[in-house]
């Protein structure tokens, strides 16, 4: 019974079809203008870029001694290339 009551009761509740949808579109519009755009992927491509040169640089450097003593030298990456400034390298590359 009260649900026979409460249906009636909003089906004679009058509702201004235009307005609404107006206000829907401009809802939708302002949130299409408000958007901006995700910052992620440049950094994402940078992180990547950097781990790619970052392979290259470590490849080259076991490919060729010559490389890997000049880099084992290096103030800055020394440290990280003294394993691979080895004497084997070194006879390898005369």
């Amino acid at each position: 019974m009260d649900k026979d009551i409460f249906c009636k009761e909003i089906n004679e509740v009058e509702v201004p079809r235009e307005e609404v949808l107006q206000s829907i579109k401009f809802g939708v519009s302002r949130a299409v203008q408000n958007a901006s755009p995700k910052k992620r992927k440049p950094i994402i491509k940078a992180w990547v870029s950097a781990a790619v040169a970052a392979g290259i640089l470590m490849a080259s450097s076991l490919i060729v001694p010559s490389f890997s003593r000049v880099l084992a030298d290096s103030p800055v990456i020394g440290g990280w290339y003294a394993d691979f400034n080895d004497v084997v390298g070194r006879s390898l590359e005369e």
